[in-house]
């Protein structure tokens, strides 16, 4: 294997996931570059600036691991495996696709009716001069993600029930 400009992977480390990709680490630079994105959007859709906070650490995390991996040899960069970013959340007993598929339906259904109600109820009743979208639309939003963050901490305190 040829190795890769440093130059170039300095380069390409500063957006989160470009600078894996660059050197042939494809499953770990899109995970990380799809995290990225996903917590803007998140923070952004859902309005909780609190989320942002999550994006220095995964700018962080890819920058080093880019630098670190553009200084090994090519050697040894041959043996670093290309791991997607969340493999071992999802192997490590979590289960959360297998076993907690309720879940993720859950909150696609939470999702769901809340995209119903933002964006035709919500619109509707604005047209017909019934309420103020932006105020409603605000308390929407901050009463799903409170909801969903109760209903988590309620889960995660009463634990796993033996059968």
């Amino acid at each position: 294997m040829r190795r890769k400009s440093k130059f170039w992977a300095y380069v390409f480390a500063i957006v989160p996931g470009a600078g894996q990709m660059y050197l042939g680490f494809m499953k770990l630079g899109v995970s990380i570059m799809l995290s990225f994105f996903l917590v803007i959007f998140a923070a952004d859709f859902f309005r909780i600036s609190l989320v942002i906070a999550l994006l220095p650490v995964i700018w962080c995390y890819a920058f080093f691991d880019t630098i670190n991996k553009a200084g090994l040899e090519p050697e040894e960069l041959e043996r670093v495996e290309d791991k997607n970013l969340f493999e071992g959340v999802f192997s490590m007993n979590f289960r959360l696709i297998t076993v907690r598929h309720t879940w993720i339906g859950a909150m696609l259904i939470i999702l769901g009716a809340f995209l119903l109600v933002d964006k035709i109820i919500i619109n509707e009743l604005y047209r017909l001069g019934f309420i103020d979208t932006y105020i409603v639309s605000n308390y929407i939003r901050t009463i799903i993600i409170a909801g969903a963050i109760i209903w988590l901490g309620i889960k995660m305190i009463s634990g796993k029930k033996e059968v």
